[in-house]
């Protein structure tokens, strides 16, 4: 099988994938007794939503700024990395979960980024999103019951075998792969400056779930924010490896399901899990807004200024 066949063989897999777990979420969310649950959904909560999706908005700004300065790190300009990261993160909706990808890396290289760094950096960012991930999920571990121990930690040996192929693969094929890994040995100490913004991104992220499941089961209390951040990088994780799922979607909610339903309960597990889809998608919208705004105010009245050119990007 050609290597285009396997990847959309595996594309369509995670769509199916998305699509099942979407349409079992779903089902659950409907046949649930959300009685207890919905009576928390008053103006407080709708405020509460609206102010996590704006903190959720901010986030995406350090994601932003991590690949402005992974362009750097590999030799690029960064001018205007920032602002093109923050709009193309909307494609991400689209079925394949791979356009937001493709639309940085095709606005990147109207901005003579080469294309060797563009995909240096998206491997670097690949990586240090899964590792930080995985540190900030292993909050949760602890805390987990016996089998979704297992669960995790199968998982955690599916990202260590992946990554155990593909140096066999470079050491294989190392005439091809000698200039990549030299790159990455100079970036090195970039990249060491770009894991605390990663981390950050997690920690905060998880405090979103924290606060939206205390507010939705006052049961829960502060005991189980480190399980939630936890729970919550371990979904982000997950729907960022499907393939095919656009943003993670069927996903991110059943990872949720999963691991939390033993601690707060299905009903309180599932609402959070909607509020939170709620909540990223509006977050993602306001960001890219918020960086089209800046791109219209910093370019005023010259239209030859290309719009990817703004103050957003000069960081």
């Amino acid at each position: 099988m050609t290597r285009p066949a396997l990847l959309k063989l595996l594309r369509w897999a995670g769509t199916i994938l998305a699509g099942l777990l979407t349409a079992w979420f779903v089902a659950r969310l409907v046949m649930s007794d959300l009685g207890a649950v919905r009576d928390t959904l008053n103006p407080s909560l709708l405020l509460t939503i609206g102010a996590l999706a704006i903190v959720y908005a901010s986030l995406g700004t350090i994601l932003a700024l991590g690949w402005s300065r992974l362009i750097v790190a590999f030799g690029g300009s960064r001018e205007g990395q920032m602002r093109l990261h923050a709009v193309t993160q909307l494609m991400k909706y689209l079925p394949g979960n791979v356009f937001h990808l493709a639309g940085r890396h095709g606005m990147a290289r109207r901005r003579a980024v080469s294309h060797e760094t563009l995909l240096l950096a998206v491997l670097a960012e690949t990586g240090l999103l899964v590792f930080t991930s995985l540190l900030v999920g292993g909050l949760a571990v602890p805390m987990l019951p016996m089998p979704s121990i297992a669960i995790c930690a199968a998982a955690a040996m599916g990202v260590i075998a992946t990554v155990s192929l593909i140096a066999a693969l470079v050491a294989w094929k190392w005439e091809y792969a000698a200039s990549p890994v030299q790159r990455f040995w100079r970036a090195r100490w970039g990249l060491a400056r770009i894991l605390p913004l990663y981390l950050t991104f997690f920690a905060v992220y998880g405090a979103i779930g924290g606060l939206l499941l205390t507010a939705l089961s006052p049961a829960v209390d502060g005991q189980l924010f480190a399980l939630t951040a936890g729970a919550f990088a371990l979904a982000w994780l997950g729907g960022f490896l499907a393939p095919g799922a656009p943003a993670g979607i069927g996903v991110r909610e059943s990872v949720l399901l999963l691991i939390l339903s033993p601690f707060a309960g299905p009903g309180a597990v599932l609402f959070l899990a909607a509020l939170g889809r709620v909540i990223t998608v509006l977050g993602d919208a306001l960001l890219a807004a918020g960086a089209s705004l800046v791109t219209s105010v910093a370019s005023g009245p010259d239209k030859s200024q290309p719009d990817w050119e703004t103050s957003l990007g000069r960081n």
